[in-house]
């Protein structure tokens, strides 16, 4: 591997040789850089479903990193583009107390919120259901977005969950439930019969395949402004190989390809530099 030396002037370093307008795989990923993969597309019609119709609950369960924070993302994005209210539950909250707190606080005022902290616990049931069936009456759709739910105590947080779609009311009180984690969190939910019962939708997001994953490269490139695609054929092998098609991984492993082959001046990145950079991310890691 190239001895690296970083220039404070170029961020990144590659982007004007690659002839980019900006770093395709580096950042979180948002709305603007979604691909649509079969399951990715899939579960996004399905939420744009729920949107239309302004109520029920959908969860999204999948490995870390391959895209469900992405679609919850779109859903934000969707409901704010129609003057809708977006409010995020922090599953890390321990208390159903908190857990409401962290509801309502993105839809309070500076001086409500401060408010919030002296409330107990029946009175933040009766400010929510005020606030939402308000949203209802005024028109504004509302999504409530539970993203990384595996971080929850499940001992409160199903409970709570289920207390608050008692507060669904047709017509009057109308919002819908976006939520997402690990397979082992659905797995746990999925012993919940009240909330199964009431779930329009579980959807699974699936790793790219190895097409999938060397058209998600294609895009990051095309949204980035490259006119030509540096990775050689064997290279996308490689890097679906090396990543198992999880997006978070295929984005680390190409940015720090296109950082390595600027820096040995190569024209093409091609599988064994694709391997020596994946051992350099991660020496630790079993070989492919």
């Amino acid at each position: 591997m190239p001895d690296i030396q970083f220039d404070e002037n170029e961020k990144p370093m590659y982007e004007r040789y690659w002839k980019l307008t900006r770093a395709p795989f580096s950042g979180n990923p948002g709305p603007e850089t979604f691909f649509p993969a079969a399951t990715h597309q899939a579960t996004w019609l399905k939420l744009r479903y729920l949107l239309d119709q302004r109520s029920g609950m959908a969860w999204l369960a999948g490995l870390p990193g391959v895209g469900k924070s992405t679609l919850l993302d779109l859903a934000k994005q969707e409901t704010q583009s129609r003057g809708g209210v977006v409010a995020s539950v922090l599953p890390s909250c321990s208390e159903p107390e908190e857990l409401l707190r962290s509801l309502l606080a993105d839809q309070a005022t500076d001086d409500e919120r401060a408010k919030l902290n002296d409330l107990p616990r029946d009175a933040l049931w009766r400010c929510l259901d005020f606030v939402l069936t308000e949203n209802t009456r005024g028109g504004r759709p509302t999504v409530l977005v539970i993203d990384d739910a595996e971080l929850a105590n499940p001992a409160n947080f199903f409970p709570w969950l289920h207390q608050l779609l008692n507060l669904q009311r047709p017509g009057d009180c109308d919002f819908v439930v976006l939520g997402s984690g690990t397979l082992q969190m659905l797995g746990d939910f999925r012993r919940w019969e009240q909330l199964t019962n009431r779930t329009a939708f579980q959807c699974l997001i699936r790793p790219f395949d190895e097409q999938e994953t060397a058209d998600y490269i294609e895009h990051r490139l095309h949204l980035a402004g490259a006119a030509r695609n540096p990775f050689a054929e064997d290279a996308v092998r490689a890097i679906h190989t090396l990543t198992e098609g999880i997006a978070r991984r295929v984005d680390r492993l190409c940015d720090f390809a296109l950082l390595v082959a600027f820096a040995e001046n190569a024209v093409e990145i091609t599988a064994p530099l694709i391997h020596a950079v994946a051992r350099e991310i991660d020496p630790f890691a079993k070989a492919a």
